[in-house]
């Protein structure tokens, strides 16, 4: 695991900026990008996270995966415990679109999942102890970005 103490993707990925402290940890590949934050990292969510009244997430994370990572499975399903909940994520191809997927359960908070790439977003909110799923597919040229939120 990597401490960072200023956190900025833009430059690497395009479209992705964040500046604050977070946690960021390297996958099976260098190039996809993960944090976890907490609200009081001082780093604002973006706005795609933020729930149908404007509540801000108390916890998320999100995982970039760029454009230029290839193959059939592009990131095969991760999971992880974060936020007091499972999050799982992957990218896949079919060799025309790129698909991002995140999954989120929380046991005891609403909670999100989001999936971006290129101009398609799939934001689904949950109550506790409901498996809130997202899906997006777009171009191979495309960045995924996933997320996950509790409120």
């Amino acid at each position: 695991m990597l401490a960072v103490g200023a956190v900025s993707v833009m430059a690497v990925f395009g479209g992705f900026s964040m500046t604050g402290s977070a946690v960021a940890t390297e996958q099976n590949s260098p190039q996809i990008f993960t944090a976890t934050y907490t609200d009081s990292d001082g780093v604002e969510p973006p706005a795609i996270l933020l729930g149908p009244n404007g509540e801000k997430p108390t916890e998320w994370g999100v995982a970039v995966i760029p454009a230029d990572v290839t193959g059939p499975i592009i990131s095969p399903m991760t999971t992880k415990s974060v936020g007091g909940g499972t999050w799982s994520y992957e990218v896949g191809t079919d060799g025309i679109n790129k698909a991002c997927s995140s999954k989120y359960i929380h046991p005891s908070k609403k909670h999100s999942a989001t999936a971006v790439i290129g101009s398609k977003a799939d934001k689904v909110i949950k109550e506790k102890d409901i498996w809130a799923n997202a899906y997006a597919t777009a171009g191979l040229k495309f960045t995924c970005e996933t997320y996950w939120g509790v409120y």
